[in-house]
């Protein structure tokens, strides 16, 4: 099943390189609190992230790299919502480099 708009490029990724990454940030989600879920800004105080980690069988860089990934969806998300046009361009530039 092809990703409308991915060409080519989509078929080159397999399942497991999609689920692996997405099983790991589940387990970390899953290791919070509904209230850190709510507020990651709570990830911040005392020694959350080495429970998250722990609780998740993981490394707290992994965390790391999963609040990095969050803060640059809502950047992302922030620049669209003001910016509708914006979305467009960076579609057409992610299939235009999809397609090399």
């Amino acid at each position: 099943q092809s990703i409308p708009g991915m060409g080519a490029a989509a078929n080159n990724i397999s399942s497991a390189e999609i689920e692996a990454p997405m099983k790991k940030s589940m387990a970390l989600i899953d290791s919070m609190t509904p209230k850190e879920r709510k507020n990651p800004a709570l990830l911040e105080q005392g020694g959350r992230k080495i429970r998250i980690a722990k609780g998740a069988g993981m490394q707290i860089a992994e965390l790391n790299q999963l609040i990095k990934q969050l803060k640059q969806f809502q950047q992302m998300m922030d620049m669209v919502s003001k910016n509708p046009g914006k979305l467009q361009a960076m579609m057409s530039q992610f299939q235009q480099h999809a397609g090399r």
